[in-house]
C-alpha cells in the first residue's frame, strides 16, 4: 500500500511532536519501550527521540530530506494499526545510526518510524519497496550494506 504522507514541512507538526507518542509494539529490538518524545535539534536536519521512562535516545531524520525519491510502501495492516489516518496526518522518520567513521553514518529507510499526528500512535513499519535498505549513507545517498 503506497502511502503519501507529509514530505517536507515537519514544522507544521511541531506541537504534535513535542507531545508523548505511543508505539504499541515498540521499536524493532526494543519492543518493551512504548512512550517517546521527539524534539527538533536546532539548526540541523535531525530530531532527537527519547524514551520517556528509560535511558534510550535516537537521532531521526526526515527520509525525504535524504532522498526525494523515497516512497513509503507499507502493508495494509501497518496502516490500519496506525488508525487508517488521513495521509496529511502522517509523518515519517528514519532512525540514524551514528559511527565514529563519518563515512558510515547511515539511516534506516527500510524500517521507518511512521507517526499518526492526530492520535500520537506510531509504528515502525517495513517499507515494501525493496530498493530501500537499513544502512543508507547520509553522505553519499547510497546503500552501505555492500561496504560493511
Amino acid at each position: 500500500m503506497l502511502v503519501t504522507p507529509q514530505k517536507t514541512n515537519y514544522s507544521l507538526y511541531k506541537d504534535s511532536l513535542e507531545k508523548t507518542f505511543f508505539l504499541p509494539n515498540g521499536l524493532f529490538g526494543i519492543e518493551n519501550i512504548h512512550e517517546y518524545r521527539i524534539q527538533k535539534v536546532s539548526d540541523t536536519p535531525f530530531y532527537d527521540m527519547q524514551a520517556t521512562q528509560e535511558d534510550y535516545s535516537f537521532f531521526l531524520i526526515n527520509p525525504y530530506f535524504i532522498s526525494q525519491e523515497f516512497e513509503l510502501n507499507i502493508l495494509p495492516h501497518d496502516y490500519q494499526a496506525l488508525g487508517s489516518p488521513a495521509y496529511m496526518d502522517l509523518i515519517v522518520f528514519s532512525i540514524v545510526t551514528l559511527n565514529s567513521d563519518v563515512q558510515k553514518v547511515s539511516c534506516n529507510l527500510l524500517g521507518p518510524l511512521v507517526i499518526n499526528t492526530a492520535t500520537l500512535i506510531a509504528r515502525q513499519c517495513i517499507n515494501q519497496d525493496e530498493k530501500w535498505v537499513t544502512k543508507h549513507s547520509l553522505l553519499t545517498g547510497k546503500s552501505l550494506s555492500s561496504t560493511l
